[in-house]
Formats: structure tokens, C-alpha cells, sequence
């Protein structure tokens, strides 16, 4: 808006155009100002309904779910250790009883201490459950629920029955992806197709075993180390898989599997999981 200050002349100063132009601008200010005390309380309005609908979903969608698959898991019959934290489950007490069970072994076992249970060694909390709930029972991981299996015929069965999809958990794949990935363990007709050459990669240990076995006190017992072992072996399947003969590109490859099985697992699961992926 132009508002003429002067007269006509240009040299006499107009006190009413002045005026005018000073009403003017005090109306413009106030409006500016006014805008903001109408709008902020709007978005405020509308910052609090989006979150109180984000929180109706959060509950829906995590916490309804989970307690739906454990009442699921009740009403078959399938028990589980109470859900001891809302954000992480099962988890404190998996790692309380992991502790518990490390410091009794390093007083009382010492670092040659040999089990043959390795999983009551590696998962003392899982044998815990197992033998208060049963073979079959269910655990959580934040708000991932966790079905535990340890009946070989039922699981024999789950395998063999073909109709049923149940699928890779997408946490643990993302995890090994980088070391399995989706190759030859996804597709079981590959891997029968490969079990000559495992059988003959394992035959030369087997006969090793042997001669070690009758050579140490009259051929009835003997001590033996099998991880050096077991991990020649996969050195020299996966040399004959993908290099036929080729045993020295088949180690240096393995060697680099090892290295990334390293790093994976210094990503201790399950305590590093997130729960909520």
C-alpha cells in the first residue's frame, strides 16, 4: 500500500497522510501477532491427538499381540516362566541365571572341565525352564514371544510335514546373513545333492579316530579334541563344493568365515537382540 506523505509541492509535509500511515501499520502488526496465539494452540491440539493415537496403536499392536500369543500358548497348554519386564521380557533373568551359572563352574570346574550337555552349559536357563515346564514351553525376548522345542519327534515332525510354512525368523537372518546367506542351507535338494562329498571328506577323519582310539591304552579309550578336527573338515567340503580340489582356496576362505563367525558372535545372542525388531 503507497500513501502519499507529502503534498503536492513535495515540500510541505502532510501530518494527516502521517497519520494514517502510522494506523496502518500498528493494524498489520497486530495481526502478525495475533496469528501466532491462534495457531500455535491448533498444532498443540493436534501434536497430542497424533500421539494418543500412536500410543492406542503401540498398545494394540505390541502389547495386545504379545499377551494374545501367550493366552494362545495357555489355553494348549504350553507354561512358560512370568513375563518378568515390559520392555524386556525374559532377558534379566536369562542373563541372572547365565552369571549364576558362570561363576559356579569357575569355582568349582576350573577351565579343564570337559561336558558333553553342552547345552546346559551354553544355555543354562533353558534347561532351567525345561525341567520346571516341561520339554515344551514358551519364553519372551522384550515382545517377542519364543516357542521352546525339545522333543525330537516333534520336531522330526514339524520338518517332515511339508504343509506347514513356519518361516525364518527375520531377526536371527539379518544377524547370519552376512555369513549363510541365501545359499545352498536354504535349499535341502542342494544339500543332498553334497552329501558325497561330505561323507567322503569325513571318511579320512573317521579312519584317524580309529588308529588313535587303538593306539591309546588297548584300543578301548581315548581322548580326543574334535574341534581342529571338525573345522578341517569344513575346510576341506567347502574346497571340494565350490574348487573341486582346490584345498588351499577352500582354507583361505574358511579362514575368512571364521574371522566373520567371530565378529558375529562377539554380538552375544540372545542378550543383544533387540526386542523390538
Amino acid at each position: 500500500m503507497l500513501i502519499q506523505l507529502w503534498a503536492s509541492s513535495r515540500l510541505i509535509f502532510n501530518p494527516e497522510k502521517f497519520g494514517s500511515l502510522l494506523l496502518y501499520t500498528r493494524r498489520e502488526q497486530q495481526r502478525m501477532e495475533n496469528l501466532p496465539c491462534n495457531f500455535f494452540p491448533l498444532l498443540s491440539s493436534i501434536a497430542a491427538l497424533a500421539l494418543v493415537f500412536f500410543l492406542i496403536h503401540l498398545y494394540a499392536t505390541l502389547l495386545l499381540k504379545s499377551e494374545k500369543i501367550r493366552r494362545k500358548l495357555r489355553m494348549q497348554g504350553i507354561k512358560g516362566p512370568p513375563q518378568g519386564s515390559f520392555l524386556y521380557g525374559n532377558l534379566p533373568e536369562m542373563q541372572k541365571l547365565q552369571f549364576k551359572y558362570s561363576a559356579h563352574h569357575d569355582t568349582n570346574c576350573g577351565d579343564d572341565f570337559l561336558a558333553h550337555d553342552y547345552t546346559s552349559t551354553l544355555f543354562p536357563y533353558f534347561e532351567q525352564w525345561r525341567r520346571q515346564y516341561g520339554s515344551v514351553y514358551t519364553y519372551s525376548t522384550g515382545l517377542r514371544q519364543h516357542l521352546y522345542v525339545n522333543e525330537p519327534e516333534l520336531v522330526k515332525e514339524m520338518n517332515q510335514n511339508i504343509s506347514l510354512d513356519l518361516g525364518k525368523p527375520p531377526y536371527l537372518t539379518k544377524r547370519l546373513a552376512p555369513m549363510l546367506g541365501n545359499g545352498i542351507l536354504s535349499d535341502m535338494t542342494v544339500c543332498q545333492g553334497m552329501v558325497g562329498l561330505m561323507v567322503e571328506s569325513s571318511r579320512p577323519l573317521l579312519k584317524r579316530w580309529e588308529e588313535c582310539i587303538e593306539a591309546a591304552q588297548g584300543g578301548m579309550t581315548a581322548d580326543v579334541k574334535v574341534d581342529d578336527d571338525l573345522r578341517g573338515v569344513s575346510a576341506d567340503v567347502i574346497s571340494r563344493a565350490c574348487f573341486g580340489s582346490s584345498y588351499s582356496k577352500g582354507r583361505q576362505i574358511f579362514s575368512k568365515l571364521r574371522t566373520l563367525q567371530k565378529a558375529i558372535a562377539n554380538q552375544s545372542l540372545p542378550f543383544s537382540v533387540t526386542s523390538f525388531g
